[in-house]
């Protein structure tokens, strides 16, 4: 190993980014394994624990589905496959062990949840178990799934509802999605100023990265759906019963001629600056992207 990748390494580490044991052994890990091998030991595990998954579900059904069961299993399921992956040296057999696992802790608590509560309320709660599972698991790709996760309960909390008990009647969808990207920024704003200030803050800006690219996800495909049915949504879906359903749920865009100009404008603006963050963007192609994003922006406003 160079002597420069081994000064990046030890920066790295001073700095919070990397953790110690990164020093400790350089070599290839040991329990990196060829992605087919991974794929079966998933697949085994998924075999060997659904079904008792489900024979569990029957012998309990009652009070999972009206009782107390529903919070005390899925806390308990969740809580044990949140201290499994904590772990720093896990069998891939036990992690996929694990997934399920976790799954199924969150979907119960999830269905008890939207029992008991307004959706609203149970957004709110399903959000904070969520947040505190991403802060706890220090696996990226979990964090990603788990960032998009985090932005469907967020716009699941400002969702429109039908109960009396609600605290307020709800937002317009567009209005939730843009929240959704706005708060995304922010995450962007608090992670740019985490870094290099120290250790701490490094770390911390290390794991907002996943979560961040997770919850992203999730807003971009919050704007597809706000672009309606010509936006690959509906239209992916065919012209059976799935396509009809995302068709009635699609808004209606009204195409009014300050909307395109507007995403249009704004379009051209992120060009203009991009490039100025970004040099890979200095190039023509990036040019001639960024024009046939304009375009295609002015059909499809939410994309601008």
């Amino acid at each position: 190993m160079s002597h420069e990748h081994d000064t990046l390494l030890r920066q790295a580490v001073d700095q919070g980014i990397l953790p110690p044991a990164a020093l400790q052994d350089r070599r290839p890990a040991a329990n990196d394994r060829h992605w087919a091998v991974v794929l079966l030991t998933a697949l085994g595990a998924w075999l060997a624990l659904l079904p008792l998954l489900i024979l569990f579900a029957f012998a309990l059904s009652d009070w999972i589905e009206r009782g107390a069961g529903t919070y005390v299993i899925g806390a308990m399921m969740l809580a044990a496959a949140v201290a499994v992956l904590r772990a720093e040296e896990l069998p891939v057999f036990l992690e996929q062990l694990a997934l399920p696992a976790m799954l199924t802790g969150a979907g119960l608590l999830g269905f008890g949840l939207a029992r008991d509560l307004s959706g609203q309320a149970a957004g709110a709660i399903g959000l904070a178990i969520a947040l505190a599972c991403t802060a706890a698991i220090p696996r990226p790709w979990l964090r990603v799934l788990l960032g998009a996760a985090c932005a469907l309960l967020f716009c699941t909390m400002l969702w429109p509802d039908n109960d009396p008990s609600t605290l307020y009647a709800g937002l317009p969808t567009w209005v939730i999605v843009h929240a959704a990207l706005l708060l995304w920024m922010l995450l962007l704003a608090a992670q740019w100023r985490a870094l290099g200030q120290s250790a701490a803050q490094n770390r911390m800006a290390a794991a907002l990265e996943p979560f961040a690219t997770g919850w992203l996800l999730a807003v971009l495909a919050g704007l597809a759906f706000l672009s309606g049915r010509s936006f690959m949504v509906a239209g992916a879906l065919g012209g059976g019963l799935a396509g009809e359903l995302a068709q009635e749920a699609a808004p209606n865009i009204s195409m009014g001629v300050l909307t395109q100009a507007g995403s249009a404008v704004l379009a051209l603006a992120a060009a203009w600056f991009a490039p100025a963050r970004m040099a890979t963007l200095r190039q023509l192609r990036a040019a001639v992207a960024a024009m046939v994003l304009a375009v295609l922006s002015a059909f499809l406003p939410w994309l601008g």
